[in-house]
């Protein structure tokens, strides 16, 4: 799946550098950014605002000063809750870590987060040295003084072992990381299929087709990757797609579940108010008021 992010944001480009750093503005509660995974590693500094991000849809907070570890292949997508929002996303290529040769720190270290038998908490609320270090990589990145790429990379080494002593979630054995790799590239059409598709109805029959699996296997193994079943996970994509609508002012409660999907606004009212605690047409009510 291609990482999405949101359309305010600015960009801090180095082509040829295996770290890149995207600096966020988001004016208003609501989406941030889509369900998405990445090989990358991923850290996420906000610095002003709350927001909500949702790994395999396990809600976790963030807070302005606070940072959020997404693992490699780890679904998730956030939510501001604030009026204004600001944060960096540091995205980390795993083969700017890795030697060319093997030694016993890859082998011991380097080598099981490279291939994801390791993963860490994504909730990294109290440790100065970590949120430190952040901050460095980010000042080293922007003012690119001689030398900078490797003050990142000392810096990049330095939190993997502040994560690797302090914050380890779980270690899979290479089986384990077999299947869930395998399970991942099957399923990858599907969730291409399901985005491509979201405005029409889609049968829970043809995605197991699309996956080739009989529809039991399909579902176990979808809620092992994403946290939620195929009906739930393509509901938050259409509520998630819906907002944006709301926030347009453009079209009615009624046109809008229709544009993303659903067959009936009443069903979809009462979705979204489960979802987000209020009905649509507040939503944008109040969405227009804060502007």
């Amino acid at each position: 799946m291609k990482n999405r992010v949101s359309p305010d944001y600015a960009e801090i480009p180095d082509q040829d550098f295996p770290v890149s750093i995207t600096l966020h503005n988001k004016t208003g509660p609501g989406p941030v950014f889509e369900n998405h995974w990445h090989e990358h590693l991923q850290f996420i500094y906000c610095t002003e605002g709350e927001a909500r991000i949702y790994c395999q849809s396990t809600p976790v907070p963030l807070a302005a000063g606070e940072i959020m570890v997404i693992n490699s292949h780890e679904f998730h997508y956030g939510e501001s809750l604030s009026r204004k929002i600001t944060y960096y996303v540091i995205m980390v290529d795993m083969s700017f870590i890795l030697s060319r040769g093997l030694d016993s720190c890859q082998a011991k270290y380097i080598s099981p987060l490279a291939q994801n038998l390791l993963l860490f908490k994504n909730q990294i609320s109290e440790d100065e040295d970590i949120h430190e270090c952040i901050k460095k990589i980010i000042l080293e990145y922007t003012t690119r003084k001689p030398g900078y790429e490797l003050a990142v990379k000392a810096c990049v080494y330095n939190v993997i072992v502040l994560l690797l002593r302090n914050h380890v979630a779980r270690s899979f054995s290479p089986e384990e990381y077999d299947t869930q790799a395998a399970n991942l590239k099957r399923f990858h059409h599907v969730f291409d299929y399901i985005e491509e598709n979201l405005t029409q109805e889609i049968e829970l029959q043809e995605l197991a087709s699309i996956a080739k699996l009989s529809t039991g296997q399909f579902c176990r193994i979808f809620k092992k990757l994403t946290g939620r079943s195929s009906k739930n996970y393509i509901n938050q994509l259409r509520i998630e797609k819906s907002i944006m609508l709301l926030e347009d002012g453009e079209y009615n409660v009624g046109e809008i579940a229709f544009a993303v999907g659903f067959g009936d606004s009443s069903y979809f009212s009462r979705l979204f108010k489960k979802y987000k605690g209020l009905a649509p047409s507040e939503y944008m009510k109040s969405f227009q008021l804060r502007l």
